[in-house]
């Protein structure tokens, strides 16, 4: 049996031309562990953006915490979420079996751009692990289990109410594909309005849970329209809740999935803030969530959309791609193919 593997390491904090294939030692499984042979894994937006630094300021330090002070050393290689096949289990395993077909994340350990991954047969420290639906591929589930979660931990903060209308910002993207599909199946929301970019468009419409997708190229809705939502999710940051608050229904909660340090601290100042509020707090990874999730995807009421698959050993331009602004839902990495 061999004992190394293909990875891609993370060799400096900078542009994708940092991520480099090698050989690295495969890992092995503690008696409560499996060992999954990776078949694809999706890349997440928080993989760029901790690659580069490509974040808020105030998030700079947890990251070089966690990864290493001058550059990437106890975390080397990137990739938080995974599907795959069961190679090996731990001796006190007994809910997975070699064989099984599965999917997840690894958590704060990633590791998952790689031949192989080692996660805990129960869940900690936002790693989790359950058997992937039948009706999905390896490329489909290995983009779920981070941006589907982060949806719905989005939506779940901002307290979606059966009946209520949501508009999500950033739509078209990793975690806003998500999000309009779980607004209308999980929480039931009205009405759901997405806002992206002209490519995003015919992709939004297809889903079948949009009632309206808004160009952000063509109109300017937030300033404009007369439309009114009780939730707004904006999925990349880029709005304010001064902008936003003009469309919000009384008692409407305007969230976040980034923000700055300065917008954290003005929730908690004392203010005349009225009904309205914003809702700021990281992703949360709970195993009920991800169980519900799997629910949807078994039921056909939740689907990944997949803009492009790429081959492990082309990671730089699938970083690159991801970066670009063209992708359309989410990007994956395929990882061998044999049973």
């Amino acid at each position: 049996m061999t004992t190394t593997m293909k990875a891609v390491v993370w060799t400096q904090y900078g542009p994708p031309s940092v991520l480099q294939v090698q050989q690295v030692p495969k890992p092995t499984p503690s008696p409560s562990s499996i060992l999954v042979k990776v078949r694809a894994t999706g890349i997440a937006q928080g993989d760029c953006e901790m690659r580069g630094l490509n974040l808020p300021k105030f998030m700079h330090i947890p990251v070089r915490g966690l990864a290493g002070l001058i550059k990437p050393s106890r975390v080397t290689i990137l990739g938080q979420e995974f599907a795959g096949i069961v190679e090996q289990v731990g001796a006190s395993v007994t809910e997975f079996k070699v064989g099984d077909h599965v999917y997840g994340s690894t958590g704060d350990k990633l590791a998952c751009y790689a031949e192989y991954v080692v996660v805990s047969e129960k869940p900690g420290n936002s790693a989790f692990v359950v058997k992937k639906p039948e009706r999905l591929s390896f490329e489909e589930a290995s983009v779920a289990a981070l941006s589907a979660m982060e949806a719905i931990s989005f939506l779940t903060q901002a307290k979606v109410k059966e009946g209520e209308s949501v508009l999500v910002v950033g739509a078209g993207g990793n975690i806003g594909s998500f999000a309009v599909q779980l607004a209308k199946h999980h929480f039931r929301a009205s009405r759901v309005v997405a806002i992206d970019g002209t490519n995003k468009v015919a992709m939004l419409e297809s889903l079948g849970v949009v009632d309206k997708v808004v160009d952000f190229t063509k109109e300017n809705y937030i300033k404009e329209t007369t439309d009114r939502f009780d939730v707004i999710l904006d999925t990349p940051g880029k709005s304010t809740f001064e902008d936003c608050s003009r469309i919000l229904n009384e008692h409407g909660r305007y969230a976040k999935g980034m923000f700055e340090f300065s917008e954290l601290v003005s929730t908690v100042l004392p203010g005349k803030k009225g009904t309205k509020r914003m809702v700021l707090g990281m992703a949360t990874y709970q195993l009920d969530d991800f169980k519900t999730l799997t629910r949807l995807f078994e039921e056909g009421l939740l689907n990944s959309v997949i803009d492009r698959s790429f081959p492990l050993d082309d990671v730089v331009a699938a970083h690159t791609y991801s970066e670009s602004g063209e992708k359309v839902g989410c990007i994956t990495m395929t990882v061998g193919n044999e049973e």
